[in-house]
């Protein structure tokens, strides 16, 4: 699926190429970037439509993470720590789910954007990795 977008409030319909390919729809409501990664940015996501190959309109359900949680609630904080086997297990499991995209996602060039969020889910892992100090 190309990285296409509708928005509702200017009914442009927009789609971004390649990566550091960024497009904003007329009145800056709704954006797409980086192409086949599929990302997006929105003002308001009632207002953003994804659109198929075949020019079909797909509402987006959007899940807020956070919904029930505390107040004191923080992402940084792990919920639970992991045996050194279930970090591996992690680590093993998205090292198979990085090889398993597709071909010219793999032969393109990564940049630091790719970088940090390599390094943030290595450190996740440790952050949950239990201590025995």
């Amino acid at each position: 699926m190309k990285n296409i977008a509708k928005c509702k409030l200017c009914q442009s319909i927009i789609e971004s190429h390649f990566t550091g390919d960024v497009v904003s729809c007329k009145c800056g409501e709704i954006t797409v970037y980086d192409g086949a990664a599929m990302r997006m940015q929105c003002n308001n996501i009632e207002n953003f439509l994804r659109v198929d190959d075949n020019g079909n309109e797909i509402v987006v359900h959007y899940v807020d993470q956070h919904e029930g949680k505390s107040d004191d609630y923080s992402p940084d904080e792990p919920p639970k720590s992991f045996t050194y086997n279930e970090c591996v297990e992690m680590l093993e499991n998205r090292v198979k789910y990085y090889g398993e995209l597709p071909e010219h996602v793999l032969q393109s060039p990564i940049d630091h954007c790719d970088l940090v969020n390599f390094m943030l889910d290595v450190l996740n892992i440790f952050k949950r990795l239990e201590r025995k100090d």
